[in-house]
């Protein structure tokens, strides 16, 4: 399958959140993937499991959770402290939660994208914020599966 692989802007209230967009190419509609990063950040890594959900047949959208805080906002494997450090710094509140919710409003304007069919995942605190987005916004998610 071909994957069509594209830097987005998501409008939040804050401004304009960068996300990774992964998605087959062509065909008709696909159920779409909100995959949450990790706290080393939008990572090549994360890049790499949205390429493979969309390989699977799904529309899959990672955004940039961290696009308030300092331009290097990535991390390695061997960056623990500064990772942790850039998690601890994010406002779990209300920005995080209209974060979320511009994200599946974006899958959701996707005329490639069943918008009753976006279930959410995530890894470390992206698996906390799946859970979050379960309790936040279970009436626009079809499922959830936190790692």
């Amino acid at each position: 399958m071909q994957i069509e692989q594209i830097e987005v802007a998501v409008p939040t209230p804050d401004g304009q959140m960068p996300a990774f967009l992964a998605k087959p190419v062509g065909g008709d509609r696909y159920p779409a993937i909100l995959l949450l990063m990790e706290s080393f950040g939008l990572t090549s890594h994360i890049r790499e499991i949205a390429i493979r959900l969309a390989n699977e047949g799904y529309v899959v959208l990672t955004p940039d959770l961290y696009y308030r805080q300092l331009l290097h906002n990535k991390f390695g494997y061997d960056e623990v402290e500064q990772a942790m450090a850039m998690m601890w710094n994010l406002d779990l509140g209300q920005p995080v939660e209209e974060d979320i919710r511009a994200a599946l409003n974006y899958l959701k304007s996707c005329s490639q994208v069943y918008p009753e069919r976006i279930g959410v995942t995530g890894f470390c605190l992206g698996g906390g914020l799946t859970f979050f987005t379960a309790c936040k916004f279970s009436g626009a998610i079809a499922a959830a599966a936190p790692f």
